[in-house]
């Protein structure tokens, strides 16, 4: 009984503040306006503790299939506030958890620039190598033909050749390395839009979009035809679009990892995101549970339904899949039941309210 009592005391204190403003809404000294009494489960008003202080109120609990009610007329609804919303359809798939870091993308460019500069150094190369071969093949010829040229002359022409074939090759290799070590740490496809001036990158240069690397749990495996993810960002969802796998990995999440694009407003480089990756063959069918219909206690989240005209009865609702504006549930809510979205916390507080004066009463 004690153990039940300090639990009571705790989630009156959390209500406190919401039955006080009841009370002043509902324009009395505190009992006015509320109806006080218990029903039974034939709808008969019943005393629950054999004296007459539940006089003169207009609320009322009442224990249906073992669950309490609270009931208020319609005046008294009004009076309180009270305003209900049909709970709208939704669907949720089972999602992984996965985090998503904004990338700085200037050391591709870097590489990507450094690729540049070597092709225009080849060029050049090349047309001096080409200029050289010619000199060499013309003095080559002036002496095959017992011309009045000296070998040394031709010898140093060869050599000057073979010298600018040499510098060229070396310029080739330096663009192959870069090439290969782009397409080492960024991957096939994005070393391939860098280098190739492809029309993706362009978005990501301006950063009108973002890069980011997404990192899975070390058990998990990117689903099969995953194409587009959920970023978690300014309290709302953002679609990010899958481009490649990625070598990197991340060091507080170190599984499998891959390359998404998402639009990059208010995104800077080092940023850690939460990112959800939906399971296909997963998807539930249920309600959506808003945030304003939620009531918190003690770590538990609560909500009012209006299961008839004068009676809401309280449900505990699981928080673990949220969707965009609340939470989705399966089984605790029907799609089209009237939820409390304001005054649910004055019901609350007016539920407990009895409870505890029950407790006081034993």
């Amino acid at each position: 009984m004690a153990k039940t009592f300090f639990g009571l005391v705790a989630i009156a204190a959390v209500a406190l503040a919401a039955w006080v403003a009841a009370n002043l809404v509902l324009d009395g000294d505190g009992d006015e306006g509320w109806t006080a009494a218990v029903i039974d489960d034939a709808g008969n008003e019943v005393d629950d503790d054999n004296d007459d202080d539940d006089d003169g109120r207009l609320s009322a609990v009442t224990i249906v299939g073992g669950a309490p009610r609270l009931v208020l007329d319609a005046e008294t609804q009004q009076r309180a506030g009270i305003v209900t919303r049909a709970a709208r359809p939704a669907a949720h798939a089972a999602r992984i958890a996965a985090t998503a870091t904004v990338l700085d993308i200037a050391p591709l460019i870097a590489l990507r620039d450094g690729y540049i500069a070597a092709a225009y150094d080849a060029e050049v190369v090349g047309v001096e190598t080409g200029a050289l071969e010619q000199e060499y093949q013309r003095l080559r010829a002036l002496y095959d033909d017992d011309a009045n040229i000296a070998l040394k002359i031709v010898t140093r022409a060869e050599a000057a050749w073979r010298i600018g074939e040499a510098r060229l090759r070396r310029t080739w290799a330096r663009m192959h390395a870069l090439r290969d070590r782009a397409r080492l740490e960024w991957g096939a496809v994005l070393a391939d839009w860098a280098f190739d001036d492809k029309p993706d990158i362009k978005p990501l240069t301006d950063r009108s979009e973002a890069l980011l690397l997404v990192a899975l749990p070390l058990d998990r495996r990117l689903p099969p035809n995953a194409e587009t993810i959920s970023i978690s960002h300014h309290g709302g969802g953002l679609d990010a679009f899958h481009i490649s796998p990625a070598v990197a990995t991340d060091p507080l999440m170190p599984g499998e990892t891959h390359f998404f694009r998402c639009d990059g407003d208010g995104l800077r480089a080092g940023m850690r995101l939460a990112a959800w990756i939906a399971v296909p063959g997963s998807e539930r069918t249920g309600a959506a549970v808003p945030t304003d219909a939620v009531v918190w206690s003690l770590g538990q989240a609560w909500i009012y339904v209006q299961v008839a005209g004068d009676q809401f009865e309280r449900r505990v609702v699981p928080t673990d899949a949220e969707i965009d504006g609340g939470w989705f549930v399966e089984h605790a809510v029907a799609p089209g039941e009237k939820l409390v979205v304001a005054g649910a916390q004055m019901l609350f507080a007016e539920e407990f309210r009895w409870q505890i004066r029950d407790e006081d009463d034993d």
